[in-house]
């Protein structure tokens, strides 16, 4: 497609083809009268008795140009975009701390490590914690002894009461029994403190084992370790902060992120793909994935790869998709077809073999081709670039 300015270049090269041709013309007819004069000339010049001889007269033809031509066609015009790839694991786990302000006392693991579920992979401090644990249970199971025997020790105490009254004539009955009430009732008392102080102990003792949990991180999935916090051991944690991350490297794809070409593709869809950085270079026809899951990536397996590779983890390629067509219409090559402000036009050929200016309307731009909406035909002859 060509500017103001070729299109102004091209009027005046029209015009300037026109004028060459009108002097032409004029040129011949100059020749013509010089041939007229020179046979009368030598036509007097015979009658004086000059050697009778045959004149031979060349005239000079015009040059005409040469134009490269092309035919105006019916078929498909098709425009590709071309995305970018980039091979992904689809499962990872990256690791944090629940825990703020506490000190990192080991780290298990190094990048590039294989790890399986449920491997300890880093701890923070809790010596402090275990000791409290410790102590909390010793409390707890102290108390609940003392909550069992009480009930023992009031039994006892009150049959020891009826038993002075009533084989040793100790006080009176209404005394005793003013006796067992008040036992009754310091007995209540200590059972409500006990099972108080077990109560808020074992709540205590919760949390502190949930503090145990939170100090330690496990790997809740197999694969390698592709990152763990420069100088991690020895630091402070700090909440939701990712210190170690897993990658699983059995199960990838290849991942594209425009997803404003997710309607371009239909689930059976063959897609030719070639990884020009990474390992693994080469041609790759995919397939889309998992496409109940294309949110914020594009997915798509390998269904043939370059014999004897395989892509690793970070090779990335491009794809060729067809986002616009239009079919079964009259077209011409790109550079026939030319642009001023706004408006498309070609050249042609008129009758006489000089160039014209014709004005079309085009529709879909594509790769390789303009679609031709109105203005020529098919088999309609137009001049190249």
């Amino acid at each position: 497609m060509t500017s103001r300015r070729d299109f102004e270049k091209a009027r005046n090269l029209q015009n300037g083809v026109e004028m060459q041709r009108k002097s032409v013309i004029v040129k011949r007819i100059c020749s013509c009268l010089c041939t007229v004069a020179l046979a009368f000339s030598l036509t007097a010049c015979s009658s004086a008795g000059a050697d009778d001889e045959n004149v031979i007269i060349v005239e000079r033809e015009e040059e005409k140009l040469v134009y490269n031509l092309t035919v105006a066609s019916v078929g498909d015009v098709v425009k590709t975009e071309r995305i970018k790839c980039t091979y992904q694991q689809m499962k990872d786990q990256d690791v944090s701390f629940e825990l703020n302000g506490r000190l990192v006392t080991a780290v298990y693991v190094k990048e590039g490590d294989m790890v399986k579920k449920g491997q300890l992979l880093a701890e923070l401090g809790s010596e402090d914690i275990l000791n409290q644990i410790e102590t909390l249970e010793y409390q707890i199971a102290r108390n609940k002894m003392l909550l069992e025997n009480s009930q023992v020790n009031e039994t006892n105490n009150i049959s020891l009461q009826w038993a002075n009254y009533l084989y040793y004539g100790m006080g009176s009955e209404s005394s005793v029994k003013a006796q067992v009430e008040s036992i009754q009732q310091s007995g209540r008392y200590y059972r409500e403190d006990l099972q108080d102080k077990i109560g808020f102990d074992e709540q205590q003792l919760e949390s502190l084992k949930q503090t145990v949990k939170q100090s330690s991180v496990y790997a809740n999935m197999e694969g390698t370790v592709s990152f763990v916090k420069e100088r991690l051991e020895g630091s402070t944690s700090e909440k939701d902060e990712v210190v170690i991350s897993i990658i699983d490297n059995t199960d990838c794809l290849f991942v594209v992120e425009e997803v404003e070409y997710a309607d371009s593709f239909g689930a059976e869809d063959l897609l030719d793909m070639t990884v020009i950085s990474g390992t693994g270079t080469g041609a790759y026809v995919l397939k889309p994935a998992n496409m109940d899951k294309w949110n914020e990536k594009l997915l798509f397996s390998i269904v043939e790869q370059p014999e004897g590779v395989s892509p690793e983890v970070g090779a990335m390629g491009y794809m060729a998709i067809v986002v616009d067509r239009a079919e079964n219409v009259v077209y011409l090559p790109l550079e026939a077809v030319h642009t001023a402000e706004d408006k498309h036009y070609v050249y042609v050929l008129d009758d006489d073999g000089n160039r014209q200016l014709l004005w079309v309307e085009t529709g879909l731009q594509g790769d390789t081709s303009v679609e031709i909406v109105s203005g020529l035909s098919e088999g309609d002859k137009v001049i190249l670039r």
